[in-house]
């Protein structure tokens, strides 16, 4: 009975708070935000046990979220602001180290944002109309507004804020009763606003300097309320490329006793989502050893080597990539796709290792060529080793640079027999005297139409040779013939 008396007058306090506190849409414009964050950040940043000016632009992240990720991030905010306040301090003075962290800071801008909210004027007015032109109005003005600091204490946010709303709310019906008037903010709107704008500083700055100094008293925020924060910064740090920091939030969860499996999915999950897969794997793999099977994990083990395999396959790396989709299949048989991929990769490296057979085989068959060539040509067969070359060059041909080894070979090969052709052609022209009547004729038409630039001269002469060779052999035979 007094747990439930507890409950419902805390809800009837929070409902009546809300009547006249609960902001109906953002309160302050975006630059007079901004501008009492900032000077927060600046108050507080002269103590030199807060770090916050260093970290200004992660505090100013915070305070500028849209008011989208706000809603998301903040949801009680809009039906109790004190309460979610409240709980927002409690949860950042039990996740409080020796140092300030950039996501700390952030949440602390996005603290400073719910306070300067629920301190602003015109919160609970039921006219957004006028309450949005007097918000713009002060955002043109603030720039040249004078604020002024008073001495930091620690605060209890029930009363402090009840006090703090009560006094920015006290000139609401008259501001009402300007703009409806056509006075607008050069009335007491624009007097006032140095006043308000420095409450809401003040406020901000208190807030900031009692989480920061002090201890929460009487409750702590539960392990859930831990376990978001601490998988927010991971993310928070992962987006930014930190990875340092991230691995260090994630000590805290450890040194908090924050980590079960659930968190630990978490975490593996922001990391796949980051792209860091081998370090969501790592997660994954404690969870799998403590819940075998866990379904969400072991298809999330799957994605990362199917992942791994279509990189391996894009870079053409086919036993890479076959060894990837082997293991998607293994670590998750119902993969909708691994088995059909580790069948494509078998596939292209089955048609890839015959095109390899086949290269092969016409290296060996021009080296063959070749060997063939030389045996010709050491029998001044001119013709028959130029023909042979031409096969060897024909079988070189046929290689692709699809295997670099095999490519090389036939570029080689190719090289070569482009130089032996030229080194057969001028042992043709060098012993064309010494091989005439050895019907070299036949090797001169031969190379001739294999190797146009031979030498006309020296092809000439040859054939001449051969000529006067053959009238020779006619005349013996038709002397030999006479009768005595």
């Amino acid at each position: 009975m007094k747990t439930l008396r507890r409950t419902a007058l805390a809800g009837a306090s929070a409902a009546l708070l809300c009547a006249g506190l609960c902001p109906k849409a953002d309160a302050w414009g975006p630059s007079t935000r901004s501008a009492l964050v900032s000077s927060a950040t600046r108050v507080l940043g002269r103590d030199p046990a807060f770090t916050l000016t260093r970290l200004q632009r992660y505090v100013g992240q915070g305070a500028d979220l849209s008011p989208e990720d706000f809603d998301k991030q903040f949801p009680l905010f809009r039906i109790d602001p004190v309460g979610a306040i409240q709980r927002e301090m409690v949860l950042l003075q039990s996740l409080r180290t020796d140092r300030i962290d950039p996501y700390y800071a952030f949440r602390l801008g996005a603290l400073g944002r719910m306070v300067a909210d629920a301190t602003a004027p015109m919160t609970g007015a039921a006219n957004d109309a006028l309450r949005d032109r007097y918000y713009a109005d002060a955002d043109k003005a603030i720039g040249r507004a004078d604020l002024r600091m008073e001495a930091r204490k620690v605060v209890d946010p029930r009363p402090y804020f009840n006090f703090v709303q009560a006094q920015a709310s006290a000139n609401n019906q008259t501001f009402k009763v300007e703009y409806q008037s056509g006075t607008g903010f050069a009335g007491l709107a624009r007097a006032t606003l140095p006043a308000d704008a420095s409450r809401s500083v003040n406020a901000v700055a208190d807030v900031w300097y009692t989480l920061l100094t002090s201890r929460a008293s009487g409750f702590d925020e539960p392990l859930a309320a831990k376990r978001e924060y601490v998988l927010g910064a991971i993310g928070f740090y992962i987006k930014q490329g930190n990875l340092t920091e991230a691995e260090a939030s994630y000590e805290l969860a450890k040194q908090q006793n924050l980590l079960d499996t659930q968190m630990q999915k978490g975490v593996g999950d922001l990391f796949f989502d980051g792209k860091h897969y081998e370090r969501a794997i790592a997660e994954y793999q404690k969870i799998l050893l403590l819940e075998p099977g866990r379904r969400d994990v072991v298809e999330r083990v799957a994605k990362y080597y199917e992942i791994t395999g279509d990189d391996a396959l894009e870079k053409e790396k086919l036993e890479a990539a076959r060894e990837a989709f082997g293991k998607a299949l293994e670590a998750d048989s119902l993969h909708p796709d691994a088995q059909r991929k580790l069948l494509n990769v078998e596939a292209k490296i089955y048609a890839r290792d015959e095109r390899l057979a086949a290269q092969r085989t016409a290296l060996e068959e021009a080296h063959g060529f070749e060997d063939r060539a030389e045996e010709a040509a050491s029998r001044r067969d001119y013709a028959m080793a130029v023909s042979l070359l031409r096969n060897a060059e024909e079988r070189y041909a046929k290689i692709s640079d699809e295997f670099p080894l095999e490519s090389k070979d036939a570029v080689s090969g190719r090289r070569t027999i482009q130089m032996r052709t030229k080194e057969l052609k001028q042992e043709l022209i060098d012993n064309s005297m010494s091989l005439s009547g050895s019907g070299t004729a036949f090797d001169a038409r031969q190379l001739a139409g294999h190797t146009p630039d031979v030498s006309r001269e020296a092809l000439k002469e040859m054939l001449q040779s051969e000529y006067r060779q053959a009238i020779r052999a006619l005349g013996e035979s038709a002397d030999t013939a006479k009768p005595e």
